[in-house]
């Protein structure tokens, strides 16, 4: 962010340290859809793209997690989104 759009996120360290942790508990594929929101008195928080209100009286961040999500996928060699996959199939049981 500093170096692409110039925004220095140093006084966010602490939040987004507590996101990152939330991140770590999710599943990847239940991130698609979302965006960062970082506003200048609250926790940064993740919401739906759709659901994002920009009529606050606030200034507010609002960066979309696809990208970062496109990075990831590209560096793993996988070609679009997976959904959760079973631990096993479900073959003969009864």
């Amino acid at each position: 962010m500093k170096t692409q759009i110039h925004i220095e996120l140093e006084a966010y360290r602490d939040r987004l340290a507590n996101l990152q942790d939330k991140l770590a508990s999710l599943p990847f594929h239940s991130l698609w859809g979302l965006s960062l929101v970082v506003s200048g008195t609250g926790a940064p928080l993740l919401r739906s793209s759709r659901d994002i209100c920009f009529d606050s009286d606030q200034p507010l961040l609002v960066m979309s997690l696809r990208p970062h999500l496109d990075a990831i996928m590209r560096g793993f060699g996988i070609a679009e989104p997976l959904a959760q996959l079973p631990l096993f199939p479900a073959i003969g049981l009864r």
